[in-house]
């Protein structure tokens, strides 16, 4: 029978050729693979049909009948979608995972343009909560895994190509391959003393050996304000204001005729608010020959601010990777991870308590920004670069400033940059023992930042916080370098049915931190430009260094058992040693268990897989610790203190800082975990439910002494930590007709308790809010830490109810109050409101988080939606002054009390306010449930046909349009609903955070 030549090409699910296709005909042994381009040519019989397989990919029959050419695109394989994951020093099948392990791979990493890597965690799985500390350029975000842990230091270790590194805010989301979150003991204990709080493996991508690929992904954007608080205009400000007067019983202090001639009405967040620049640019290199590859990039990110623009508030990141893989011969493979950042950011202060952003809200809207009139101003008044002077309220008292002024005096810059990076040698054994290798590897991560603050002399306001008769220059250096050497034998063999694997380490790492700090003022030139200590007085110039060392020491193994995927068994255990633990306690070994059975796998699971394809019981339990308490906490400290004179000289004297404690160990956490996984229609819809119960205990904490024993108390494991919860986890995966079809969602509760705190207290007090009278406090039967100030019972409507409100003993419980007042509760029931009816009104920490991810595709076009929420959890709104007695208010105001029956939610206005409305932490004006819905990211992409892009040279070629943070809904009143802190005892306080923006882009991507 005559033979025909058939061509063609075979592509994937994005219209990439495929390299290395197989094609057989069926039912013979013929057949080809296709070249780097994905193309192939084949002799055929007219009646033969063609199979088409690739690894990862659905197969594909295709009968010839008589053609020439064929396009063939292959569909992914839901049973192989994220079959392999990375687990601690190693890689598993995702079938025989016992633990549980969220993997997010690049695809969905690509898929939102983020600034850093952590925000690729951010709804995208389940019980990790992500949450930005910050909306200015580069800010950080906080991530808590599975709830709060600890008192200290809740963040996960992160591990970026096996080298421990303390974020991964410096990485560029492009070279990520994957996103592992181990989130229980068991999967983390082989990291020991440092997994409590869970662990985040980042790889990044490695090259392929076959054809060179050249990659480029951009995008450009504008920012602009998401969200504009509604505060009060000038009209309503001066009649509100009024109102507080009159009910305090003294003159209003605007007329009639001032309310209806006033022509200014600045609205100071349409002044401070601008549209801002936003782009990254990304180039890629990867390829490789017979016995090497490698895989390069280089990336651009920058980003200005919303507030303050590229000259008080920006962002440049620059980074260069390459990782590379050298077969030296049969035995013995090099292989070495290196990358550099480099960033540039400006800012200013968003921390104290009274700044550029809480006086945006503060200001009063009847001053204007600028002054035609200095007369009389302070020498030191503010000006712009064009010599205007920012205008200075004649209606607040001082506590609050002009906020463009603030802006105008804040310089900071932060220079920073990272090195990090690892050489190995893995040496195949398989000759001696069959299935055995070593490696060996030696890493290095070094940090270092320069930073530097410079104030000039300003007068703002009459109060104490807007002025500084002097100016002020500071430089900070710091540099922390990490080295890390580890020795890792493994081995992995089948028997049959039977696989078994095995690993065992040793690990040694070795820290050293390093701090100068210079500060100096009367700086001359007063400018930015010479704002360097070394430009002041001799006479003021201080300067100090110090330098911090901490060691660990480290034994692991791994056993991990399966027979023919049904049933599987891992034990792990872990010996660290740290130098930053007592004498009696500086060795501590962490062990795991964890079993799975794949009841689907079983010859009695009778079950067509179409139906049912996957059902999977796990089960695990183990210990890990928490070794990130500072160093040189269980030793006795001493410090510089008086001068004193000795023999008639004056020496420096010094004083005890802080009692040893010799018994200072870890916290450690203790996890138990039960997991369901069910797959259905050949697993192109997957479910995972997880159930943990985790406990962590010897929480540290300062313990309160004498204060002539030392000015700070020993620490010593005193708390114990609850957090139980549940996770779910879905994804449909299909095609209908020709539209292909993506969904993932996410879902996940978690119950926080603090169980046991063993001080004389029984609790400890963490920040005031703000000025005001209420408190953070952790505190055992509670969640950790929560707001401790007081709950309220409404308003009262008339005097009646005043005089009703009384103790046992008939006396009034609130003797200030008057109708339109709050009634707050008596909580201990002693007949009086004071201190002791503080209580528990809210927690900041958000109980339920959701993620959904929909991904379609129809021909060319694809399209994109990222949804997130998180619920049940409340924010402190206290972005005001309490001492600024004519600040202007959130327009919530406009539904205060009016008289009997008007409202029972808001109370009355007031200046004096006798009752504590305001003054009073609470939970009617303070604490908001800040509940929210956000659309994180709305995308539309189209990729060119392969006909068009091949004749321009290119592979692929495909452009977007994206906007960010679309919309929020929320019941909440501040900017931003999604506000944390770093600092756990400041979760939640929003005293005028700097808002997430909403952001326009268009981007591409090329590949060649």
């Amino acid at each position: 029978m005559a033979q025909d030549i058939i061509k063609g090409v075979v592509l994937d699910e994005k219209n990439a050729p495929i390299p290395g296709a197989n094609i057989l005909i069926k039912g013979t042994l013929k057949g080809t693979v296709t070249n780097m381009d994905g193309e192939f040519s084949l002799s055929v019989n007219t009646t033969d049909v063609l199979v088409f397989s690739y690894i990862g990919y659905q197969k594909k029959e295709m009968p010839v009948k008589g053609l020439s050419t064929l396009k063939v695109q292959l569909e992914l394989d839901a049973k192989q979608l994220d079959e392999i994951v990375v687990v601690g020093y190693g890689v598993q099948k995702k079938s025989i995972v016992t633990g549980a392990i969220s993997s997010i791979k690049s695809e969905e990493v690509e898929s939102t343009p983020i600034a850093n890597a952590s925000q690729a965690l951010q709804g995208r799985t389940s019980g990790v909560i992500v949450q930005s500390n910050s909306g200015a350029p580069g800010g950080e975000v906080s991530i808590k895994i599975r709830g709060v842990s600890s008192n200290g230091n809740s963040s996960p270790l992160y591990i970026v190509d096996g080298l421990q590194v303390g974020n991964i805010n410096n990485i560029s989301p492009n070279d990520i391959e994957s996103i592992e979150v181990l989130k229980d003991a068991a999967s983390a204990a082989i990291f020991g003393a440092r997994g409590a709080n869970g662990v985040v493996l980042v790889t990044t991508k490695q090259g392929e050996k076959g054809k060179y690929k050249i990659t480029y992904d951009g995008y450009y954007g504008i920012q602009e304000a998401s969200n504009k608080v509604k505060m009060l205009n000038a009209t309503e400000y001066m009649r509100i204001h009024n109102a507080a007067s009159e009910w305090d019983n003294t003159v209003p202090r605007y007329s009639e005729d001032r309310i209806q001639q006033n022509t200014i009405d600045t609205d100071w967040q349409d002044e401070m608010y601008q549209p801002a620049p936003i782009t990254n640019h990304a180039l890629s290199f990867s390829g490789g020959g017979k016995k090497s590859s490698f895989s390069s990039s280089l990336s651009y990110f920058s980003q200005d601010g919303i507030v303050g623009g590229s000259d008080k508030s920006n962002f440049d990141r620059y980074t260069f990777r390459i990782n590379s893989t050298h077969e030296i011969n049969e035995v013995i493979t090099f292989g070495q991870n290196l990358s550099y950042s480099y960033s540039k950011a400006r800012g200013f202060n968003e921390k104290q308590q009274v700044s550029t952003l809480s006086s945006m809200y503060l200001h009063d809207p009847l001053t204007p920004v600028f002054t035609d009139d200095p007369t009389g101003y302070h020498k030191d008044a503010v000006t712009n670069s064009a010599g205007q002077y920012y205008a200075i309220s004649e209606e607040l008292d001082g506590y609050a400033g002009n906020p463009m002024a603030i802006l105008e005096t804040q310089n900071r810059e932060q220079l920073t940059g990272t090195l990090r990076g690892n050489v190995y040698l893995d040496f195949n054994l398989g000759t001696l023992v069959e299935g055995l290798k070593f490696k060996t590897s030696f890493g290095l991560n070094n940090y270092n930042s320069h930073n530097r603050v410079f104030t000039p002399a300003f007068y703002i306001s009459a109060q104490g916080p807007f002025q500084n008769g002097t100016s002020t220059a500071q430089v900070t250096t710091n540099s922390n370098t990490s080295i890390q050497f580890e020795n890792v034998l493994s081995y992995s063999r089948s028997f049959g049915k039977q696989n078994i694997s095995a690993i065992l380490g040793h690990s040694l790492i070795s820290d050293q931190y390093r701090n100068t700090n210079s500060t100096n003022s009367d700086i001359y030139p007063s400018t930015w430009h010479y704002g360097w200590p070394s430009n002041g007085g001799q006479e003021n110039m201080l300067a100090e260094a110090m330098l911090n060392e901490s060691r660990l020491v480290s034994f692991f193994g791994r056993v991990s058992y399966n027979y023919d995927e049904k049933y599987m068994l891992n034990a792990t255990i872990r010996r660290d040693g740290s130098t930053r633990f007592g004498e009696n306690n500086k060795y501590g070994i962490f062990p795991s268990l964890s079993a799975g059975w794949t009841i689907s796998n079983e010859d009695f699971f009778q079950v067509d897989h179409n139906k049912i394809s996957l059902i999977k019981l796990r089960g695990s339990w183990g210990q890990v610790g928490n070794d990130r308490i500072g160093n040189w906490g269980h030793m006795s400290i001493m410090e510089r203190s008086d001068h004193y004179i000795i023999n008639g000289s004056l020496v420096q004297g010094f004083a005890p800082l802080r009692a040893a404690n010799p018994d200072l160990k870890w916290e450690t956490s203790e996890t138990l975990n039960l997991g369901l996984d069910l797959g259905f229609l050949n697993n192109k819809l997957t479910f995972t439910v997880e159930y943990y119960d985790k406990l962590t205990k010897d929480l540290l904490y300062e313990l309160p002494i004498p204060a002539f024993t030392g000015r700070m108390g020993p620490l010593a494991n005193i708390g114990t930590v609850s957090n139980k919860g549940v996770e779910f986890d879905i994804r449909f995966t299909g095609e209908i007709r020709k539209l292909k079809i993506d969904i993932l969602g996410n879902m996940s509760y978690n119950h926080n308790n603090m169980t046991k705190l063993e001080n004389a207290e029984g609790y400890f007090n963490g920040r005031n809010l703000g000025t005001l009278d209420g408190n953070m406090r952790v505190q055992e039967g509670y969640p950790m830490p929560f707001f401790f100030a007081y709950k309220t019972d409404g308003i009262f409507q008339n005097q009646d109810e005043v005089n009703n409100h009384t103790s046992a003993e008939g006396e009034l419980i609130q003797p200030n109050a008057k109708p339109g007042d709050i009634r707050f509760v008596d909580i201990n029931a002693d007949g009086k409101i004071s201190d002791e009816d503080r209580t528990n009104i809210g927690n900041a920490i958000p109980k339920f988080n959701y993620g959904l991810t929909l991904n379609l595709g129809y021909k060319n076009w694809d399209m994109s939606m990222f949804l997130q929420a998180q619920t049940h959890y409340d924010i402190a709104n206290v972005a005001y002054g309490p001492n600024e007695t004519y600040q202007n208010l959130n327009a919530r105001h406009l539904g205060y009390w009016k008289g009997e029956g008007s409202t029972n939610e808001w109370p009355a206005m007031t200046h004096e306010d006798a009752n504590g409305n305001f003054t009073k932490i609470n939970d009617m004006i303070h604490i908001e449930d800040a509940s929210y819905l956000r659309l994180r990211n709305l995308q539309l992409g189209y990729t060119f046909p392969t006909r068009i892009s091949q004749k321009a040279g290119m592979d692929r070629f495909r452009i977007y349009g994206s906007v960010q943070n679309l919309f929020t809904i929320t019941n909440y009143s501040g900017a931003d609903p999604e506000f944390s802190d770093s600092d756990l005892l400041r979760y939640g306080l929003d005293n005028g955070s700097y808002p997430q923006s909403r952001t326009y882009l268009m981007g591409l991507n090329v590949s060649f």
